[in-house]
């Protein structure tokens, strides 16, 4: 949410990293791709566009 081009709150990613890595250790897909997505960008986690693709490939 933004209120004049400025952010009402932040976005906590080493949080949401740990939540989406809770989902794919249920099997999600979506999980599994968000994950790839936080390695890709570097959210929340080092980036890593190798251990990004390891995890996509499966979901192609």
């Amino acid at each position: 949410m933004r209120n004049n081009n400025k952010r009402i709150f932040s976005i906590d990613y080493a949080e949401a990293f740990k939540c989406i890595y809770i989902l794919v250790k249920k099997c999600s897909l979506i999980g599994k791709y968000n994950l790839g997505a936080c390695y890709f960008r570097g959210l929340g986690v080092a980036e890593d566009k190798a251990r990004s693709i390891e995890i996509w490939k499966p979901l192609l």
